[in-house]
């Protein structure tokens, strides 16, 4: 019997030294979410003109950026909102053991539990950066179309005015 009490014993401190260990881990990982957003929080420089092939011309496909605005980017922001309670749902458990097993009764779950809850945070802010930046795409394909609009109409009062310039032989083969 006493066998079998120092083999528990050894077991039992085995799995608080992995418990500890994965105590550790985890506070060190939260810690560094928390402490250097730079490593999963990207951001992206605005295209230079130097960067736009074909001369400074940037094309753009206006149908296929009003269906990303429209219909990919919030089905991505509902995805994300449907994903953070899920996260949750999973913390919760009924098992309980007892307090002498391990690092206590409860675990690793605290540090589990404030590692969920942040990447429940980060899922969310997510989840408004995406609706966010579906508004922003709206708004600037649409300011690229009102400005292109407006410098088509442009040209084309040039060409009426060049129309009503004095007869000239030469334009009138060229245009009509």
């Amino acid at each position: 019997m006493a066998s079998i009490e120092s083999g528990l014993a050894a077991l039992n401190d085995k799995i608080r030294g992995e418990e500890e260990a994965l105590r550790k881990n985890l506070a060190s990982n939260l810690s560094n979410i928390r402490n250097d957003r730079s490593s999963y929080d990207l951001v992206t420089d605005p295209i230079t003109l130097e960067e736009i092939d074909d001369g400074g011309v940037m094309r753009m496909d206006y149908a296929l950026v009003r269906d990303i605005y429209e219909t990919y980017m919030p089905n991505i922001a509902g995805e994300l909102t449907e994903i953070a309670p899920l996260n949750m749902t999973a913390l919760i458990s009924d098992a309980n053991r007892d307090a002498a097993l391990g690092v206590g009764g409860d675990g690793i779950l605290p540090e589990w539990y404030a590692i969920n809850i942040t990447l429940c945070q980060l899922l969310d802010e997510m989840q408004r950066d995406v609706v966010n930046s579906a508004h922003n795409l709206e708004y600037a394909a649409r300011d690229i179309q009102q400005h292109d609009d407006d410098s088509a109409q442009a040209l084309r009062r040039i060409v009426e005015q060049m129309d009503s310039i004095v007869d000239d032989p030469l334009r009138r083969t060229v245009w009509g």
